[in-house]
């Protein structure tokens, strides 16, 4: 119910079209993948890592979001991501 609201009042600040910090595109984005509208989500928290780049401070945990966000996406993919990581050593497969 909160995530809705927040969207709400997110849209409502989008229409004032003034000047926002660029922060703004990270929690719209989380808010959005909390509302399982994983398309926007990404768009927005790709538009995060482009204007604030590694030294934003939600960096982490934008990185974090995308990949949450392409695994509820394409599952598929996310799979066989985990497959390369595992495999990434032939000794122990990634479990060190």
């Amino acid at each position: 119910q909160k995530y809705i609201q927040a969207e709400v009042l997110f849209v409502k600040i989008f229409k004032m079209n003034t000047l926002l910090p660029d922060e703004i595109c990270y929690h719209y984005g989380k808010t959005l993948f909390e509302l399982k509208k994983y398309p926007q989500s990404k768009t927005f928290t790709e538009k995060y890592i482009r204007l604030q780049g590694e030294n934003g401070q939600f960096y982490l945990d934008a990185l974090q979001l995308q990949l949450d966000n392409e695994k509820k996406l394409d599952p598929l993919a996310s799979k066989e991501c985990e497959k390369i990581i595992n495999d990434t050593c032939h000794l122990c497969h990634g479990h060190g």
